[in-house]
């Protein structure tokens, strides 16, 4: 429970820039759009981001025992799951 607890930590960090990426590319397309462009550029942008900025906060991780690939896994497969509702929604 207390891995989960850092992964969403974590997750949350990267949120606000993929959120904002995703807008300024939804205003184009819709919400379909958004939900494409959440699933690729976003994390892409925010793993990068956080990569140039904040790289020494993965010790933290790795001091708690979740590797940094394990971030990264985590951060696209909800990324994915979330563009694909949007994606879901805007269909229906």
């Amino acid at each position: 429970m207390h891995k989960l607890k850092l992964f969403s930590v974590f997750y949350k960090s990267t949120l606000s820039l993929s959120i904002a990426f995703a807008a300024l590319v939804a205003v184009i397309g819709g919400i379909a759009v958004f939900g494409i462009a959440f699933m690729t550029g976003s994390w892409i942008l925010s793993l990068y981001y956080k990569e140039q900025t904040r790289k020494n906060e993965y010790v933290y991780y790795q001091n708690m025992g979740i590797t940094k690939s394990a971030l990264v896994i985590f951060c696209i497969l909800l990324n994915v799951l979330i563009g694909s509702l949007f994606i879901i929604v805007d269909r229906a």
